[in-house]
């Protein structure tokens, strides 16, 4: 009778385990800016939300990277521009960009946008943080 008992305390413990976190897949193109900064476009269609905006650099030799994930009901999506190796032209540049996100669940309320410049210099930032609206 006793190990029926752990039996059952084990299915309940199993019936009570937090829910797995979402799984996202995030997509990203970047471009030279040609003419002004726009303002930031966020658009939700379904399971998908798209981010277009920009993101400036100390030199035009970066490679941009996008992932996205999940922290209560808030969308992290993390733009990384890494420094490609090699001599570069030292003047600003900018980029702008469009990152695509699916899975998106509609319990998903807002969005937080975090910039991650890696060399020279190195420094992560919150760019933006806006309501997506949801469940």
């Amino acid at each position: 009778m006793h190990s029926s008992c752990a039996s059952t305390a084990l299915l309940a413990l199993a019936a009570c385990a937090a829910p797995t976190a979402p799984t996202f897949n995030a997509s990203i193109t970047a471009v030279p800016l040609i003419g002004p900064a726009p303002d930031p476009s966020i658009t939700r269609s379904g399971s998908s939300v798209r981010i277009s905006w920009w993101i400036g650099t100390n030199e035009p030799c970066y490679e941009f990277a996008a992932t996205a994930a999940a922290s209560r009901d808030t969308l992290v999506v993390t733009v990384a521009a890494t420094r490609r190796e090699g001599m570069c032209l030292q003047v600003l540049a900018a980029f702008s960009y469009t990152v695509t996100v699916s899975g998106v669940t509609p319990a998903t309320r807002a969005l937080r946008l975090v910039y991650d410049r890696r060399g020279p210099p190195t420094y992560v930032e919150t760019a933006l943080e806006q309501s997506l609206g949801g469940a």
